[in-house]
């Protein structure tokens, strides 16, 4: 059985190493498609939806990672709608997740306390397809929309 045991262990080792090398080579197509995808996000939501920002620069940023305000909408509550309609995202930053405090790296940014609560993270990986980000885009719009119709701040700000 040690024989078996060690072709076993050599065969994994193998297919792992294999695994990693194709991984590796991929590895800056993905990053560039990632890039794309992410850069056609953040278009879509600063042109269609108002009074929305990115947190971050646009360029310097993780390939996969979006980080936007939305003025007169809780971010919470929006990370509800939104996982109904089968979007994951994230209130807040990476640095507060479950703290119920502002970010301080939002804070650092220069970011107000009632837009770091009308903060959303999005994350996306290179499975990811236009018509996938086009539909989180519209869920977007749809849900602040109907948010900011709620918003006592949002009508008096009209």
């Amino acid at each position: 059985r040690l024989n078996n045991d060690v072709e076993d262990c050599y065969w994994s080792m193998t297919t792992s190493y294999q695994a990693a090398q194709t991984a590796m080579a991929n590895k800056p197509v993905r990053t560039q498609y990632e890039m794309r995808m992410r850069d056609y996000m953040i278009h879509r939501v600063l042109t269609e939806i108002p009074f929305s920002r990115l947190n971050g620069d646009s360029r310097k940023r993780l390939p996969g990672n979006m980080n936007f305000s939305f003025q007169f909408v809780d971010g919470g509550t929006l990370i509800v709608m939104l996982d109904k309609q089968g979007i994951c995202a994230s209130a807040g930053s990476a640095c507060s997740t479950g703290s119920g405090m502002p970010s301080h790296v939002l804070k650092s940014i220069g970011l107000p306390d009632e837009l770091s609560f009308a903060t959303v993270r999005f994350t996306i990986n290179e499975e990811i397809t236009r018509q996938e980000i086009d539909y989180v885009v519209n869920c977007l719009k749809n849900d602040i929309a109907q948010l900011r119709e709620q918003s006592e701040d949002y009508q008096n700000f009209l």
